[in-house]
């Protein structure tokens, strides 16, 4: 299910010879979707008592991960492989469950699991400090996870990224990320992280939508001829 085809020019990312575990899933059908949509979550995270992730620097200069399970917890497309095997079982996999549903809704990939023609990846190059929560940006996060993923939508040239987190959205406002993923003409927006209640509920400085509804519109957008 996953398109491995990319992997070559993905692993001359410098931070994924560090973490090749944290490489985008891409979906088998990505290539050839009329719609090359790339999906942002926010950040892994791991469990409780782990801590070889807490410090930026050392972090990103490359630590050694150990032989362990919490490996696993990051590994972005051990992540998707299993959540579709096991149609999104379990709460952690809430983001997954209803983006499934608003990309059927939308009709994206005619009915087949979506996430098979799409490509994913976490906006942030390191784990959430604390288990189940976001993650405290600091300074090279914003300025590695720019570069990370300005470099990613090189190799994938996706016609839309969204990114599924207002902490990720504002982290790359920051660096200026923004306008330069526009400028290569790709729908770039955001919605509300589809895991909080503001996924199905209203805001009015969404003009009265929710989160589902904001991600269906920017879908639309991105489907529209010029």
């Amino acid at each position: 299910m996953h398109d491995s085809h990319f992997d070559d020019l993905l692993l001359q990312v410098e931070h994924y010879s560090c973490y090749p575990n944290l490489l985008p899933w891409v979906g088998g059908g990505y290539s050839a979707s009329p719609l090359k949509l790339l999906i942002l979550g926010e950040s892994h995270y791991l469990p409780e008592e782990v801590t070889y992730h807490h410090d930026p620097e050392a972090w990103y200069a490359g630590v050694d991960l150990p032989a362990d399970n919490s490996v696993a917890w990051m590994w972005t497309r051990g992540v998707v492989a299993k959540g579709l095997e096991t149609n999104w079982q379990g709460k952690s996999k809430t983001i997954f469950r209803r983006l499934s549903v608003s990309l059927a809704e939308a009709g994206f990939s005619n009915g087949a699991a979506p996430f098979a023609s799409l490509a994913y990846m976490n906006y942030f190059q390191r784990p959430a400090e604390v288990t189940g929560d976001s993650i405290r940006v600091s300074d090279l996060d914003r300025k590695v996870s720019a570069k990370v993923l300005e470099e990613v939508a090189q190799v994938l040239q996706p016609h839309a990224i969204v990114f599924c987190s207002k902490l990720a959205w504002n982290a790359a406002v920051s660096q200026e990320l923004i306008e330069s993923l526009r400028a290569a003409g790709r729908v770039v927006d955001h919605t509300p992280h589809p895991a909080s209640a503001w996924w199905y509920r209203t805001a009015r400085k969404r003009q009265g939508r929710n989160g589902h509804e904001v991600f269906l519109d920017i879908l639309r957008a991105a489907t529209q001829p010029e």
